[in-house]
């Protein structure tokens, strides 16, 4: 049933009108293949960042309070 309602709330939108978040993404493997479909809208969020990112990773601590509102 839900896929059902999450189908009929994208049917028809461009894969641009969509925003993607990948929660503690590491390398951001997600995400980078999401930007590489067209979906530019979606970014990488993990504590720990590393330096061979694929792609744009928000540094955030979701074991804070602050992380978890900024999320």
């Amino acid at each position: 049933m839900f896929q059902g309602k999450l189908f009929q709330r994208v049917s028809g939108r461009s894969i641009n009108d969509l925003y993607m978040v990948e929660i503690f993404s590491g390398t951001a493997g997600l995400t980078a293949a999401m930007r590489q479909i067209g979906m530019h809208s979606s970014l990488g969020v993990d504590a720990h960042v590393r330096k061979q990112v694929k792609a744009p990773v928000l540094r955030l601590d979701l074991t804070t309070d602050h992380g978890v509102q900024l999320l």
